[in-house]
């Protein structure tokens, strides 16, 4: 049995680094560009190209896929989501106020 859960857990890990890639490649590859919306808001053409850039620099999105990406694992194994795009306040607060909600709900569906 502990064989078992030893190959289990070694399994477990190339796994979710897989998962990872494929979550950041995702969101790297969707149209639009975050900083030119965060820049501008809905009047993404009347932006200046400096304040977008100024933005792709806040975010970090002006350097190398690599980078970025070990940038978002580093984080995520810290616990720390990023900021919403919206509304500015870390990912982790939104969920931590919305999952009683969606947990609720969740439970009501085994039902």
């Amino acid at each position: 049995m502990t064989r078992y859960i030893a190959k289990r857990f070694v399994l477990f890990i190339p796994t979710l680094m897989l998962v990872s890639l494929v979550i950041f490649a995702i969101t790297n590859v969707i149209p639009g560009d975050p900083a030119a919306i965060i820049a501008g808001g809905e009047d993404v053409l009347k932006v200046g190209q400096e304040k977008i850039e100024a933005a792709r620099r806040a975010l970090g999105m002006d350097q190398p896929l690599h980078v970025q990406y070990g940038q978002w694992v580093w984080g995520l194994a810290r616990g720390q989501l990023g900021q919403s795009f919206w509304y500015g306040t870390p990912v982790s607060d939104d969920l931590k106020s919305r999952l009683p909600v969606s947990l609720q709900l969740a439970a009501m569906g085994f039902w």
